[in-house]
């Protein structure tokens, strides 16, 4: 079984997967309307290209476990939208021209806070916890567990261990 070490999340490694922004930061947002009130709002942070369908809300309760890559899926229709939240987690993403398997995966840290985009095409698959539990909100078109996902399990030295 092959390991790999999640790297910190920038825009230059994560570009070809997605994007993300860190929602505790507002200060890196460069536009905003009523900055520093009671009350700001900053529009359009990370755009996100759905598929035709109703939008829904999904949530994943994250337990602590070993960081071992078992399913890779991928969705050929809409990009998924994920937010880390109560800790930080660890996520996989790569590409294939051919089998699904773990050779072209890459891990990355993603702080608490943290919204993440992954594109249409790209691997990846569940998130794992670093030190405590978190609650990871997916946004993704309804049904699309059912109607867009291709997935592979895998067992035994096939799995990828990832690690901090």
């Amino acid at each position: 079984m092959e390991t790999r070490k999640a790297k910190p999340i920038t825009r230059e490694n994560f570009r070809r997967y997605g994007d993300f922004c860190t929602i505790h930061n507002t200060d890196a947002f460069s536009f905003g309307f009523g900055r520093n009130t009671v009350s700001e709002f900053f529009p359009d942070i990370l755009s996100f290209f759905p598929a035709l369908g109703p939008l829904s809300v999904s949530l994943c309760s994250v337990g602590i476990r070993p960081m071992l890559v078992d399913m890779i899926e991928c969705h050929a229709s809409t990009d998924e939208m994920i937010y880390i939240h109560g800790g930080d987690a660890v996520i996989f993403a790569g590409f294939t021209a051919g089998d699904i398997n773990t050779d072209c995966l890459e891990a990355f840290y993603i702080p608490e806070g943290t919204l993440v985009r992954i594109n249409r095409g790209v691997l990846h698959g569940a998130q794992y916890a670093v030190d405590r539990p978190i609650t990871v909100l997916v946004l993704l078109p309804e049904r699309t567990f059912v109607n867009d996902m291709q997935y592979i399990t895998l067992e035994g030295d096939d799995r990828l261990e990832l690690t901090v």
